[in-house]
């Protein structure tokens, strides 16, 4: 009950146009995304900028270890620099930015402030270098919404007082940033352009290509794959990763932090049929599976990824393998309760299985805010318009015949459609049912729950539910109102309202009965709370340390034009990953 008071408020809350979570169901942004993705899959296939960023640019490395970014030719030769002794080195990593500016602002905020304390006999370690795993912007890549969702909160958070003023930002791309074809990213981030500042700041970018791998201290190395919009890295990236790792500068004990732009590890709970499968979409990613499994190996320490918009973590049985979702940066919240809680990743030619071990939030908490779509019309009054517009196609053929035959009786008014009206218009009313009732069918077909059979079924009912509910108000709408354009309007109303429920009904009991439509159910409610960022520190006996950082109500500005007040961090979790035996603890 908690969980829905909270989105009731937040629902008539009054807040800022321009800092507003995506509302993913208006209907013109609907259609915009269907197109954009449309096009941008198709160029996507024919030029990927990706080869060009390669074919203009050197192999190079970037090497942290001194406190400053040197870049290092791969085919250089080995230098004996190595950081000062007992010398450890922090970055934070934050996936999934640029949605609402509260929530983005939050998480800035949070990473930028010096001597983080959250209940810790000490602070944790300030992280002067920052890694974006993907999606930095909602919900397409675009100057101004760069502008308006990421830059803009990474300026008013940077310019805190106690804020860090220097730090060194290395990013990669998300779908939702390759929906312009990377333009702006590439302009961003791999042109060295400052990202925040008056000229007292300096958050600097310096990679000239989407992906990049960055050399940590005590023999520790991040790899930053870029998957494009197929799911895959391109065969230059592989080449890429394969010299590096098969250089003179990686040593034999050296081990690896792989950041991806999705978590090819978490499967939800799946029917008999997608069970076999390794992964999710597996078909489309065997040159990041041959990447893990064959080319890193056991160098493997920890996996990350955002694209899921919550905290979970895998571990195997001793630790020295973590497997870390964290894409809570500042878009609207997915849940966690749907997930295996069992994965794997590939290592030479078997497999490492992880268990569960963490969740942010964990998966009652999920459940209850599950619930929040039974007011699903007040989170989402411009969806009404579709389904007004649907009830209309669905009703006004039958309206048009009572009216025209002066009687009141459906039954009869649908007979007389079907038979003795207009052939042409019987067939067009049951072509359009045929299209209704199939999109309602085919819509379950985006998750890997359950059965295909069994989500085609689910789907068609609620398509029949709609039918019948556009049917009655059909019904109803002729007695009370006699004259023709009055009944229309009165379905549309009906439409409007009870179709956006119906709608909300369906996503509520599909999610918390089936595990259907997680993205789509939590979309709609445009969470804002719950944020979290990932800080890992290499530590100065060569293992390393990871802290989650949440936020679990982030401060709104509402119709002010300054930023919200500051956020109250916590500490979710805490995990140290321990070296392997026989791993060297640095660099000769």
């Amino acid at each position: 009950m908690k969980e829905l008071l909270r989105l009731l408020w937040d629902s008539l809350r009054l807040e800022r146009r321009d800092g507003a979570m995506v509302r993913w169901y208006e209907v013109p942004l609907l259609l915009r995304m269907k197109l954009v993705e449309v096009v941008a899959r198709r160029l996507g296939r024919w030029s990927d900028p990706r080869l060009g960023m390669a074919n203009e640019t050197r192999p190079v490395f970037y090497d942290l270890r001194s406190g400053e970014v040197r870049t290092v030719d791969l085919d250089s030769p080995m230098l004996a620099l190595e950081a000062a002794p007992g010398r450890p080195l922090a970055f934070d990593y934050i996936a999934d930015t640029g949605d609402g500016f509260d929530s983005t602002y939050a998480v800035i905020r949070a990473s930028s402030r010096r001597d983080l304390r959250l209940g810790l006999s000490e602070p944790l370690p300030d992280a002067p270098t920052l890694v974006l795993g993907g999606d930095l912007v909602y919900p397409t890549a675009g100057r101004a919404e760069y502008r308006r969702r990421l830059l803009r909160p990474f300026h008013h958070a940077a310019t805190r007082p106690d804020a860090l003023k220097h730090r060194d930002v290395f990013a990669i791309p998300g779908n939702h940033d390759w929906y312009d074809g990377l333009r702006i990213f590439r302009r961003l981030f791999c042109e060295g352009e400052e990202l925040v500042g008056p000229p007292a700041l300096s958050w600097r970018t310096y990679q000239r290509r989407s992906y990049f791998a960055l050399r940590l201290p005590m023999g520790y190395w991040l790899l930053a794959c870029d998957f494009q919009l197929e799911g895959d890295i391109d065969a230059r990236q592989l080449e890429y990763f394969e010299s590096l790792l098969s250089s003179p500068h990686v040593g034999v004990d050296d081990r690896v932090i792989l950041a991806l732009p999705s978590p090819v590890w978490q499967r939800a709970r799946q029917g008999a049929q997608s069970r076999r499968r390794r992964f999710p979409d597996a078909r489309f990613r065997p040159r990041v599976d041959h990447l893990m499994g064959a080319v890193i190996g056991p160098k493997l320490a920890l996996a990350i990824a955002g694209d899921n918009h919550h905290y979970f973590r895998y571990a195997n049985d001793d630790g020295s393998v973590q497997a870390v979702t964290a894409g809570g940066g500042g878009a609207h919240l997915h849940p966690t309760s749907h997930f295996r809680l069992d994965a794997t990743l590939p290592q030479g030619d078997g497999d490492i299985k992880l268990e569960a071990r963490a969740a942010y939030p964990d998966a009652s908490t999920s459940r209850k805010f599950g619930f929040g779509n039974v007011i699903f019309f007040i989170r989402n009054p411009n969806f009404g318009l579709l389904m007004a517009l649907v009830y209309c196609v669905v009703g006004a053929p039958v309206l048009l015949t009572v009216h025209a035959t002066g009687g009141f009786d459906l039954g009869a008014a649908l007979t007389r459609l079907l038979a003795f009206v207009d052939p042409l218009l019987s067939g067009a009313w049951l072509i359009a049912i045929a299209l209704f009732l199939w999109s309602y069918a085919s819509f379950t077909t985006s998750t890997n729950a359950l059965t295909p059979t069994r989500r085609r079924v689910i789907g068609l009912a609620h398509g029949l539910t709609q039918l019948s509910v556009a049917l009655l108000l059909t019904r109803f709408a002729v007695p009370v109102y006699r004259d023709g354009l009055l009944s229309l309007l009165a379905l549309a109303a009906g439409g409007w309202v009870l179709g956006s429920a119906v709608f909300g009904l369906y996503l509520t009991l599909t999610f918390q009965c089936f595990g259907l439509h997680p993205h789509e159910a939590f979309s709609a409610l445009r969470i804002a709370d719950f944020k979290s960022f990932v800080r890992v520190e290499v530590s100065d006996d060569g293992g390393l340390r990871v802290w989650v950082v949440g936020i679990e109500r982030v401060p709104r500005s509402g119709l002010r034009g300054r930023p919200p007040s500051d956020p109250e961090p916590h500490l979710v979790d805490a995990v140290e990953v321990p070296r392997t035996k026989g791993a060297r603890k640095a660099q000769a």
